[in-house]
């Protein structure tokens, strides 16, 4: 948890200072196909790189600063996923 702070630090004040789309830009084409809002893809893509914990403060950051309503917030649960360390430890295990 302690190596999670300054990750949920960082990626709140950037989504503070409107920076949501500047994370999510390399997923920005992915959003706007699947209709998504910009400002979600921010949270995804920090979600995608730090974990469940990331993606949910991303969210109800949002949702306090305004960027979400709540019905779209309970839709874009899925930003809770397993980051890549969580994946990578099996498989180095195995090796």
């Amino acid at each position: 948890m302690p190596s999670l702070f300054p990750f949920i630090l960082c990626t709140q004040v950037l989504i503070m200072l409107n920076g949501a789309r500047i994370i999510g830009f390399p997923l920005l084409i992915l959003m706007r196909i699947l209709h998504y809002d910009e400002n979600v893809s921010g949270a995804y893509a920090a979600s995608l790189v730090g974990g469940y914990p990331i993606g949910a403060s991303s969210l109800n950051l949002l949702y306090l600063e305004g960027m979400l309503n709540g019905n779209y917030l309970a839709y874009m649960l899925l930003c809770s996923n397993a980051g890549p360390c969580l994946c990578w430890r099996p498989w180095g295990l195995l090796c």
